[in-house]
């Protein structure tokens, strides 16, 4: 059996670890050197076959890493303003219909989640305030969020330590979405609790998920242990350990 047909024999959501990868280039070609084998899994990878999902680590066919398109208009308003006004400061900048693209019941408000480190949430707020036309709300408590949150709200919360964060943009990553989903309280008030298994599962099967780093928010967050026991009784997500 050739390497595409060993690796076709996983089932879809069944990792392959790299040494296993090894064993079959092995198999076909066991004069390889060491860096033959990492072009062979570099080709692997980029012929769609394989998809890196974590170190040392890859499951069956091509996974795409996360990317959302639309942006709406307060959106785009807040990210010039961050991008003039404050071009060195971590933010995570997201609307919550993006979560339209899992959810069977669609979102029709709209609320625009703006994190930033503590120390700066409070001049953000007075900034945006001053420079946005919109609703403003700053870590509101749930009855806060309930009563005063409408369409276009921005929300500004503090972005916790060790948050998976994008380098070159405002963009939430999944690791980051999937932790907040059980720690976040705002957000969990836009869709109903049993939205949540499929949501998961439709995520990780369409979606690179780095679990080491997500988990390591999830800790920090104090919720791993929430997250690991939900996934296990409620969905047909494989982590890591499973093996």
């Amino acid at each position: 059996m050739d390497i595409k047909a060993l690796i076709k024999s996983k089932a879809d959501n069944e990792y392959i670890y790299k040494n296993e990868l090894y064993e079959w280039i092995a198999l076909e070609h066991p004069n390889y050197s060491k860096a033959s084998y990492r072009w062979a899994i570099y080709n692997l990878v980029h012929s769609g076959l394989i998809t890196k999902i974590g170190k040392n680590l890859f499951i069956q066919g091509h996974k795409r890493k996360y990317a959302y398109e639309y942006v709406g208009a307060t959106h785009k308003q807040i990210i010039h303003y961050f991008e003039k006004e404050f071009p060195n400061i971590t933010a995570v900048i997201y609307e919550s219909t993006i979560l339209n693209e899992w959810l069977n019941h669609q979102l029709a408000r709209n609320i625009v989640f703006v994190e930033v480190d503590k120390f700066y949430s409070d001049i953000i707020f007075e900034k945006l305030r001053n420079n946005i036309q919109s609703n403003i709300l700053i870590k509101p408590k749930t009855d806060e969020f309930t009563r005063y949150a409408e369409n276009n709200t921005i929300i500004i919360h503090n972005l916790v330590t060790q948050a998976p964060t994008n380098k070159h943009s405002y963009e939430i990553k999944l690791e980051k979405l999937i932790v907040d989903f059980f720690s976040e309280p705002s957000l969990k008030m836009l869709y109903s609790g049993s939205e949540l298994t499929p949501m998961l599962e439709l995520i990780f099967q369409q979606y690179v998920i780095e679990q080491k780093k997500m988990f390591a928010y999830a800790k920090r967050r104090k919720c791993d242990q929430k997250i690991k026991q939900y996934i296990y009784q409620n969905t047909n997500i494989r982590l890591f350990e499973d093996k």
